[in-house]
């Protein structure tokens, strides 16, 4: 890869891409870069620094629709829920905050126990929703999760996925990927359960899709 600074001076950049097919192996070989240079470790999800940046979604979001009743919020590793739920309790503790997970999480039995719950040398969901799939929650998150999310957690599974992905591509005319679709899919799942509730905000996060390959085209 070969930059050009200004038309004048070409830099080459050379970078070396190491892939590891687990999280943990990921985690392991970064620790290892880390301690043999002047690198610094940033967690996708359990960074405090990350979890602020994303919480900034909720500022903007009740900027423009002040008067939500609820918010749905995707959950992977947990740094955006965490930031957006922590930025809702200080702007407007009377929103109720849902999580909503991919099949195989099973992130209300940690909720309702209080402690993480998941094995540790786990590999990750087998979902659609990639961007999710991400077994485990992170350990700065999860506190945050418990202390400002609802302890129901909204569970969603392929099937209703990919049918709220075809609606908000038919009906919206948004690109998103599979893991935005999981909000609305859950709304959809779940309207008995959120009925109470008259302003309902969902979080779509994430445009990562080939469009050759959208799976209601299939």
């Amino acid at each position: 890869m070969v930059l050009h600074l200004l038309n004048v001076i070409p830099l080459r950049v050379c970078v070396e891409v190491q892939i590891e097919k687990s999280a943990i192996k990921r985690k392991s070989t970064v620790a290892k870069l880390c301690s043999a240079a002047v690198y610094e470790f940033v967690d996708p999800h359990d960074d405090y620094r990350v979890m602020a940046g994303q919480g900034t979604v909720a500022m903007e979001f009740l900027e423009q629709v002040p008067h939500l009743d609820a918010i749905l919020i995707p959950v992977g590793g947990g740094g955006l829920v965490s930031g957006i739920a922590v930025a809702v309790a200080e702007l407007n503790p009377k929103i109720k905050v849902f999580c909503v997970e991919p099949e195989g999480k099973r992130l209300e039995d940690s909720l309702k126990s209080g402690e993480r719950l998941w094995d540790q040398n786990a590999g990750p969901i087998d979902t659609i929703a990639d961007g999710i799939r991400v077994l485990r929650v992170g350990t700065k998150c999860f506190p945050e999760i418990m202390r400002c999310c609802e302890r129901t957690v909204l569970t969603v599974d392929n099937e209703e996925i990919v049918r709220a992905m075809e609606l908000i591509y038919s009906r919206l005319k948004q690109v998103i990927e599979p893991t935005a679709a999981v909000t609305l899919a859950a709304l959809l799942k779940y309207d008995d359960l959120l009925s109470s509730y008259q302003k309902i905000g969902l979080i779509l996060c994430g445009g990562n899709v080939d469009l050759k390959c959208l799976p209601f085209s299939r």
